[in-house]
């Protein structure tokens, strides 16, 4: 006698694996890259005329040499560099200045001189830092590369820049609140706006062609 074969619905089933589907795209979150923070260049940017001391003048030719202002550096002079740049005549307290970097100028309080969110913010940093040194408007750290530049070499200037003002942020942050810019976490979101205020990223990149 022959065994009787069970037959499975598999309408149910596909039913089962529909909902299961519906389920799971409803439930799960997908984190969104957010890439490289950078400010980018506006479409007038690479031709305006900006006083040659506000403008570090990066670019990475196709043989990974680094140019800073038309003179070659290797990266690590170009940490010191960038460092004296942001930190021209001091942060907290007056230091020497260099007339080839923008100069840091003690902040007032007069609203004329801001616009009204950039006086809201300003105003914010000095209730939680004190008195500071601002950067002149328009300082800009411009990053340029051809299309021959290796991507490994951009990335590491891109990361060397970042470094570079995390340190002056840690540095102003241990100074004031006796920890640095680095532990502080999302809960602290007025202290980092403060703090970019302060020390703000000025990278901006470029496309050389030529």
């Amino acid at each position: 006698m022959k065994n009787k074969l069970v037959q499975v619905n598999a309408g149910s089933m596909a039913d089962i694996a529909f909902l299961l589907l519906v389920f799971f795209l409803l439930v799960t979150t997908i984190q969104a890259d957010k890439g490289l923070l950078r400010i980018l260049p506006g479409k007038d940017d690479a031709e305006s005329d900006l006083p040659s001391e506000l403008v570090l003048s990066i670019s990475i030719n196709g043989s990974g040499d680094i140019l800073v202002n038309d003179e070659f550096m290797s990266i690590r002079e170009l940490a010191s560099r960038a460092s004296s740049f942001l930190s021209n005549g001091g942060i907290l307290a007056d230091r020497p200045i260099d007339p080839d970097f923008p100069p840091r100028e003690w902040v007032s309080f007069d609203e004329g001189a801001y616009s009204r969110a950039s006086f809201s913010d300003t105003l914010e940093a000095l209730q939680l830092f004190g008195d500071f040194k601002k950067l002149p408007m328009n300082t800009i750290i411009c990053v340029g590369y051809q299309d021959d530049t290796e991507y490994s070499k951009y990335i590491d200037v891109l990361n060397m820049l970042d470094s570079v003002t995390n340190n002056l942020r840690d540095e102003l942050c241990q100074s004031r609140l006796g920890l640095t810019y680095r532990s502080l976490t999302d809960k602290d979101v007025r202290l980092k706006n403060a703090v970019k205020v302060i020390v703000p990223n000025c990278v901006t990149e470029l496309s050389i062609r030529d």
